[in-house]
């Protein structure tokens, strides 16, 4: 049995990895969120401040 699909040696493409995330965070943000993260994570290294993104990562305690 070789390494599983998501480790280091067989690493998620990035299709499988927004895709895996989707299912995951839909749990717990609406789309809108979900989608905003992505593009933020996508593009982190050019982000100068994080606050944003991490507000879309943290839904508020009256919605959940």
């Amino acid at each position: 049995v070789g390494e599983a699909k998501g480790s280091s040696q067989h690493p998620l493409s990035w299709d499988e990895l927004t895709d895996k995330y989707r299912d995951t965070a839909s749990r717990v943000l609406d789309d809108v969120a979900v989608e905003s993260s992505i593009e933020g994570f996508a593009t982190l290294e050019n982000i100068r401040n994080i606050d944003d993104l991490i507000g879309e990562l943290c839904p508020s305690e009256n919605g959940i």
